[in-house]
């Protein structure tokens, strides 16, 4: 037997940025005297077992809504609202983005980042309402525009994008594994595209650094990826000396706001940066990896036009090493972003509040229970993850694992304040 309740579930689907998201949202439906909880991998589908939310937002897959939801919802007990986690696509990766799949019906909202993506999902997939599909706009945009208008970039400090989730395997999985994880030759060539990028960007990375800390007074800031192991950077802190950090600010978008410029392999942080005008040095032509880049993420050929491109060793040096290198300004970029990212509003999150905080009543004693009962569960279940999952609460958002920092309270607060 399920218990009806009014709280809000905030799907964030595991990862920095969409805790940002949630986390955003959460704090106007509490102003607004909603009541509303974070959900991620660790709890959703055991909170699903137990409890049916009228209302349900996630970030993420379609395919990770639990039955559970998905049936309330055909029964008109719960309200989906869907945000993908990543919202500019390759037409080949919308087709698995947005699978071919009768669930739309059952959804309340589908909030597209931008134009391309509306009309792809409107020209290639049915539903039943038209009028659910909304054109939001970008949701990082306006985090990462309030987080340069409060911050102010460090001249001294290079930040580098990690990308080595397969060589630097969060759980200790070797390069072999995610050759023999695929189902076909064509997925495994793209495993291989993965690991040469990998293995060719860290050793250029490696000389990067080296040159950085003989030659300069430069601090290395270097966020890696969620999916990696952290312990494996405390060879580069205890080598260089305080030159070396590691970044785990819970949104890419605060720690681009520190850096002077940024360097790696193409990543779609690319467009984070360009929001903030800070200019990017991508490394992917140094190293002959553009073709090998468009085999497994081809949409990141998009941030070529926004980064720039060193042909050789010598031109990437020249721009590392300039103190006042400026963003690039390209007009292919500009229209690539005007027709993916821009939508009916520049600040994204009125759009997503007001579809979710529509038709629902304000909170009453119920729902502070509900919401009690929630959060005791949750507890448990972060202390099972804690003592036998230890490894996931590296990339769990939760802020018991990652105290919110002080920067994303003030840009919930400018953010909120503007709707």
């Amino acid at each position: 037997m399920y218990i009806q309740t009014n709280v809000i579930f905030l799907y964030a689907d595991s990862l920095r940025r969409d805790f940002s998201t949630c986390y955003i949202i959460k704090n106007k439906l509490d102003e607004k005297g909603f009541k509303s909880i974070i959900c991620s991998r660790r709890n959703l589908s055991k909170f699903s077992k137990i409890f049916t939310p009228q209302k349900f937002f996630i970030i993420g897959q379609i395919n990770i809504i639990p039955q559970e939801i998905i049936k309330n919802s055909i029964k008109g007990k719960t309200k989906i609202y869907f945000l993908p986690g990543e919202g500019i696509a390759d037409d080949s990766e919308y087709q698995v983005m947005y699978p071919n799949n009768r669930i739309y019906d059952n959804i309340n909202s589908i909030f597209f980042w931008g134009k391309n993506p509306y009309l792809w999902f409107k020209n290639n997939r049915k539903i039943d309402d038209i009028n659910k599909l909304k054109k939001t706009g970008f949701n990082r945009a306006p985090i990462s525009k309030a987080y340069s208008e409060i911050s102010t970039k460090d001249k001294n400090k290079i930040g580098f994008i990690g990308r080595f989730p397969a060589m630097n395997d969060l759980y200790g999985r070797n390069p072999m594994w995610f050759f023999l994880i695929e189902n076909s030759i064509e997925e495994v060539d793209k495993s291989l595209s993965r690991l040469k990028s990998e293995s060719e960007a860290m050793f250029l990375y490696l000389e990067i650094f080296n040159k950085i800390i003989e030659e300069s007074d430069y601090i290395i800031s270097y966020r890696p990826h969620p999916n990696e192991n952290l312990k494996t950077y405390e060879m580069l802190a205890s080598k260089y000396q305080g030159r070396f950090e590691l970044n785990q600010d819970h949104d890419v978008s605060e720690w681009i706001s520190k850096c002077d410029k940024i360097v790696g392999i193409a990543s779609s942080s690319f467009i984070d940066a360009s929001i903030q005008k800070t200019p990017v040095i991508c490394i992917d032509e140094v190293i002959n990896i553009k073709s090998s880049t468009a085999k497994f993420d081809p949409i990141l050929r998009v941030v070529y036009d926004y980064s720039y491109n060193p042909k050789d060793r010598n031109d990437l040096f020249k721009l590392i090493f300039d103190k006042n290198l400026k963003s690039t300004n390209n007009l292919n970029y500009k229209k690539t972003i005007d027709d993916n990212l821009t939508g009916d509003s520049s600040l994204v999150f009125d759009k997503i509040y007001l579809d979710l905080s529509s038709e629902l009543s304000k909170s009453i004693i119920f729902d502070f229970i509900n919401l009690n009962i929630l959060k005791t569960l949750d507890f448990i279940l972060l202390m099972y993850q804690k003592v036998f999952e230890k490894n996931s609460t590296q990339f769990d958002y939760s802020s018991f694992f990652h105290k919110v920092s002080d920067k994303l309270k003030l840009i919930t607060k400018s953010i909120n304040n503007k709707y």
